[in-house]
């Protein structure tokens, strides 16, 4: 399961992006990582954060490691 956190900067692009690919996805008020909620974007993944600089660079992060499908 992705959970996204709704304080992120880039929390509209990854949840609209994740909506319109039909991709499961929770949303959060606080995931605990404000590190990686300050300095960019991030999902968790299971146990595992997953971070880029930018909403685009995350999404295509996510396909290669296959989280998303391509």
């Amino acid at each position: 399961m992705i959970k996204i956190c709704s304080n992120n900067d880039y929390y509209d692009e990854v949840s609209e992006y994740l909506f319109s690919k039909g991709i499961d996805f929770n949303s959060e008020n606080c995931l605990g990582r404000c590190d990686l909620c300050h300095s960019g974007a991030f999902v968790q993944h299971d146990e595992e954060f997953i971070a880029a600089e930018n909403a685009t660079i995350l999404i295509i992060k996510l396909e290669t490691l296959k989280i998303l499908p391509l």
